[in-house]
C-alpha cells in the first residue's frame, strides 16, 4: 500500500503537540468534583461524552448521572480539567490520543463494553451494501484494513494517512461523517483525515471510484443525508441501535472499539 511522505507524520505530530497545548492551557482550579476510580462511581456523577455516540447511550443508562453531551473529544476533555464533569465516555483509541498529552487525566482499567462500527447505506440498497461488506471482506484478507488500523489505532500509531491510487474511475462515492474525533476523523487543514476516511479511499481503490467527503454535525445529520439520498453512505462511528434501523442498512464491521472511561489522576 503507497502511503504519504512523512512530512505528512511530521504535521500530524505537530497538530497532536499543539492540542496538548492547548490542553494545558485550559487546567484551572478543579473544585471538588467525585473521584472516580471504577464503573460503579459514575453513579451520581456528572458524566462527559460526544453527541450521538454509543459513549452517550451508555451514559444515559447510569444511574442518577448528569450527562454532558459535547461536539467534540476535546471539549469532553476541556471540561474535564475544567472540573466541570467527573468523567468522559469515550473509544478507547481517542482516548489514548487525549491522555497521553497530559498527566492529569488517566484512562481506568475497567471497560464497558465493545461496540462494533459499520457502514451505512440507503435503507433498502442491497446492492452496494453487498458491495461494500464484499470489498470489506477482501481489504480484511489481504491485510490492507490492519495495515490502515496500525497507522491510526495504538500507542505507536505514525498517524499517516492511506494514500488512494491515480486511476481512471467508475464515478463517486460520497461519504458523510462528522470530523470531531481524531483517529476515526477530524480535520487538518482542509482534508478529512484519520481511519475512517482511509477505509472508505481503500475501498473506492477496489471499487475504482473516487471519494468525496461530506462533513456533518451529528450522527443522525449523516444518517439522514444517506436517507435522503444526499450520501450513498455514513462513516461515523455508527452502530447497529434500534433507532438507526429504520434509516438505513448496514455492512459489516470494518472496527471494534472499546469503550472507556477517562478520570482525573
Amino acid at each position: 500500500m503507497k502511503m504519504e511522505e512523512n512530512n505528512m507524520k511530521q504535521t500530524k505530530i505537530l497538530s497532536l503537540l499543539v492540542s496538548a497545548v492547548m490542553f494545558c492551557a485550559s487546567m484551572t482550579a478543579c473544585g471538588n468534583g467525585k473521584s472516580i476510580e471504577k464503573l460503579s462511581d459514575l453513579s451520581g456523577a456528572s458524566v462527559a461524552c460526544l453527541s450521538g455516540s454509543t459513549g452517550e447511550v451508555y451514559a444515559n443508562g447510569i444511574m442518577n448521572a448528569t450527562v454532558v453531551s459535547f461536539n467534540s473529544g476535546l471539549e469532553a476533555v476541556q471540561a474535564l480539567q475544567n472540573g466541570e464533569t467527573d468523567a468522559i465516555i469515550m473509544d478507547e483509541a481517542p482516548a489514548q490520543i487525549y491522555t497521553a498529552h497530559i498527566d492529569a487525566v488517566k484512562i481506568l482499567d475497567q471497560k464497558i463494553d465493545t461496540e462494533p462500527y459499520v457502514i451505512a447505506c440507503k435503507k433498502g440498497n442491497e446492492k452496494l451494501a453487498t458491495m461494500l461488506n464484499e470489498t470489506l471482506s477482501t481489504l480484511k484478507t489481504d491485510g490492507t484494513i490492519d495495515e490502515i488500523l496500525s497507522h491510526w489505532v495504538g500507542t505507536s500509531a505514525d498517524h499517516v494517512p492511506y494514500l488512494a491510487k491515480e486511476q481512471d474511475t467508475k464515478g463517486e462515492l460520497i461519504m458523510a461523517t462528522v470530523a470531531n474525533l481524531p483517529p476515526f476523523a477530524e480535520k487538518e487543514g482542509s482534508t478529512v483525515v484519520g481511519l475512517e476516511p482511509d477505509i472508505m479511499r481503500a475501498i473506492c481503490d477496489k471499487l475504482g471510484m473516487s471519494l468525496v467527503i461530506k462533513e456533518m454535525s451529528s450522527t443522525d445529520e449523516v444518517l439522514e443525508a444517506v436517507k435522503a439520498g444526499k450520501a450513498d453512505v455514513a462513516v461515523s462511528r455508527i452502530t447497529v441501535q434500534k433507532d438507526y434501523i429504520t434509516k438505513a442498512s448496514f455492512t459489516e464491521s470494518y472496527f471494534k472499539s472499546e469503550q472507556v472511561i477517562i478520570a482525573k489522576s
